[in-house]
C-alpha cells in the first residue's frame, strides 16, 4: 500500500495541509512542535481499523471544536483483503496518478 495524497483540515497545529508525497519513501524534518507527529498522527487515524475514534478539544485546531476535524488519505496498491466492503471497501475511489 502507497500513500499517494494526504488532506489535513484544522487537526491538533495544523490549519490546512495538502500534501502529494513524490516518492515511496519519505522523510518528515524539521524541529520541535513542527507538526510532524502530528501528520503521522493523522494517518494513523485516518488508516485505523478501529471504527470508533476518541478525540478531545485539543485534537482540534486552536480547540475550535466548531469548525470539524477532516483527514483525507489516498492510497494506492491496496492489498486485496482491505478492499473488502466491511474494512475500507465503501470508500475505494480512483485516482490519476503516476507510479512510482
Amino acid at each position: 500500500m502507497i500513500i499517494r495524497k494526504v488532506q489535513i483540515r484544522r487537526y491538533r497545529g495544523i490549519e490546512v495541509l495538502d500534501w502529494d508525497p513524490a516518492s515511496r519513501f519519505s522523510c518528515l524534518v524539521g524541529p520541535g512542535d513542527s507538526t510532524k507527529s502530528t501528520i503521522l498522527s493523522a494517518i494513523e487515524l485516518a488508516l485505523s481499523p478501529v471504527n470508533n475514534i476518541f478525540v478531545n478539544d485539543t485534537d482540534f485546531y486552536m480547540g475550535n471544536v466548531a469548525q470539524p476535524v477532516e483527514i483525507t488519505v489516498s492510497v494506492g496498491q491496496v492489498p486485496q483483503e482491505l478492499l473488502r466492503d466491511n474494512k475500507f471497501g465503501l470508500e475505494v475511489r480512483g485516482c490519476d496518478v503516476p507510479p512510482y
